[in-house]
């Protein structure tokens, strides 16, 4: 699950679920191989220049890491407590959901914690994917006639609803040109 790219195309963070739990693992597009980079991680996403995202339990949870040898390189660093799924954009910008239930509101932080930008509108959104340049984010919203992937444009403020088949269709992912 959560397939994240790393520099250079030719391997893949991914979250794996197993008998022992979470764990982040690396993808060797070149041979097909795998391994396990993170123990109890789950959610990673890579920040140039040298950093590492991801979950472990209900935290938000940063480390260096170097994609050329696909391993965390210092100590692991808890950001927040309490997150039930994030994402965050290469510039920075992060998006997170508190662990609790319920409708929430979307909301941008900067780097020190000031609010960036606002989404009114409640939902119950999850799995929240950023495009590749940023301006625009897929999230999936539970409502009375399934789960669905909305995107919104964040330059204009607008949503949204791609075509999609069935009722649950929750995992949205961005092609490198940006369609999703």
């Amino acid at each position: 699950l959560y397939p994240a790219p790393l520099p250079g195309d030719k391997s893949l963070l991914f979250s794996v679920w197993g008998v022992d739990g979470w764990s982040v693992a690396i993808l060797s597009l070149e041979n097909r191989t795998w391994r396990t980079v993170i123990p109890g991680g789950r959610n990673a996403t890579y920040l140039a220049p040298g950093l590492i995202t991801y979950l472990e339990g209900g935290t938000l949870t940063a480390a260096p890491f170097d994609p050329l040898e696909g391993a965390t390189t210092g100590a692991a660093i808890p950001v927040i407590d309490d997150v039930a799924t994030y994402e965050v954009s290469q510039s920075g910008r992060l998006l997170y959901k508190p662990g609790g239930l319920g409708p929430t509101e979307l909301v941008w932080f900067d780097r020190r914690g000031a609010t960036q930008a606002e989404i009114r509108e409640r939902g119950n959104f999850t799995m929240h994917r950023f495009s590749p340049d940023g301006r625009y984010l897929a999230v999936a919203s539970e409502g009375p006639e399934g789960v669905f992937n909305s995107v919104l444009d964040l330059e204009r403020g607008s949503r949204w609803r791609p075509l999609s088949e069935g009722t649950v269709n929750n995992f949205a992912t961005w092609s490198p040109d940006g369609s999703v």
